[in-house]
């Protein structure tokens, strides 16, 4: 066991983003309050590890996205303006090279946990979820957790993946690309009439290979710390543990924040550290540690920023006194949810228990 975490950044990530303009510095603000933490005072010194991202081929974005949608993005790019879907996901001079550095950038960390570098690769400007085979959406271009698990199953012929996405949206693209593949595939998202992107119901469990390898866990408006990790507990953790996946690929996108303006969960760092801590022990358990980190979606830049650093500080097997008193300041209260919510919950579980879990034999 290595020991550490290898940290994906480059200076190329302050510059990109497909948000709109009125996110942009929410954006980039969240890489620099991350780095300048992790730099400035030390946290997890001698546990991290800083690695320039590459940039993705067109040959290994092609895995997963179809050429026509390839060379749409292109013309936009040439065009040097417009949008990629309908009005949300910017397009602009160099936004075809931008999209491959942050497919690249996942790439660099599966391939340095797959080669023994270190046990977790953390790429924060990752976890681009909505983008499907031939369309952008949700800020996503290119669906890098998709071409992650393609090269995962190429390049080192690993056949059982298993991609946990704790983002506050659906990760609708991801789902379209995999559906039929017996990938094990968990999105918990909140999940409301009107909500984006309106997918992500606990029917959709998959079709042909993939039947029941597909979990959505539909988070009602208001779930806070109990329930979130009460059905993480319930329902995720047994079915990885059965799964016993070689690699755990983990969208950790922090936009389910009580605080981030777009989604309206009430999770606090307490949900956070409580997944990352439990994907940590299963992957020593089953895979050797092997653990591809993304940042996911988190538009509030302090609360990203807090929540990335705490979710890295339980991939590290131990620390010491003084970082852990910092950890602990970093820490929110734990949030409760009402009744309703929980009434929810409990039908989500027996549902689960009942169409999901006798397909891997639970």
């Amino acid at each position: 066991m290595v020991g550490e975490i290898g940290v994906i950044h480059g200076e190329d990530y302050y510059k990109i983003s497909f948000a709109p303009f009125s996110l942009w510095g929410s954006w980039r603000e969240r890489f620099k309050l991350f780095i300048d933490y992790l730099d400035k005072t030390g946290f997890l010194d001698g546990k991290i590890k800083f690695f320039e991202p590459m940039m993705a081929s067109e040959e290994e974005i092609t895995l997963v996205h179809d050429k026509d949608y390839i060379e749409f993005v292109r013309k936009l790019d040439d065009m040097g303006r417009g949008f990629l879907d309908f009005r949300e996901t910017v397009a602009y001079k160099g936004v075809f090279e931008d999209a491959k550095v942050v497919v690249g950038g996942t790439i660099s960390a599966l391939n340095l946990v797959m080669r023994g570098k270190v046990d977790h690769g953390f790429n924060p400007n990752g976890g681009f979820h909505h983008a499907k085979r031939g369309e952008a959406g949700g800020f996503c271009i290119f669906n890098d957790i998709a071409v992650a698990v393609k090269i995962a199953e190429l390049k080192y012929k690993l056949r059982k993946i298993a991609v946990i996405d704790i983002d506050g949206h659906h990760a609708d693209g991801t789902q379209e690309i995999l559906y039929k593949e017996p990938v094990l595939k968990v999105s918990t998202h909140k999940y409301a009439p009107f909500f984006y992107p309106g997918t992500g119901s606990i029917y959709e469990i998959g079709e042909g290979e993939g039947k029941g390898f597909n979990i959505n866990i539909p988070l009602p408006h208001g779930t806070g710390d109990d329930v979130f990790i009460y059905l993480f507990r319930e329902i995720v953790e047994p079915l990885l543990d059965k799964y016993s996946p070689e690699l755990i690929v983990a969208q950790l996108g922090a936009d389910g924040h009580l605080n981030d303006p777009l989604v309206g969960l009430k999770l606090t760092t307490t949900s956070y550290a409580y997944v990352a801590e439990q994907l940590d022990k299963i992957s020593h358990k089953k895979c050797k540690g092997k653990i591809v980190a993304l940042g996911g979606g988190g538009y509030n830049p302090l609360n990203t920023a807090k929540t990335w650093i705490i979710e890295a500080s339980k991939f590290v097997d131990s620390l010491n006194e003084r970082v852990q008193s910092k950890l602990n300041a970093l820490m929110g209260k734990q949030t409760w949810s009402s009744e309703e919510v929980w009434r929810e919950a409990r039908r989500i579980v027996a549902y689960m228990k009942r169409a999901i879990f006798p397909v891997h034999g639970l």
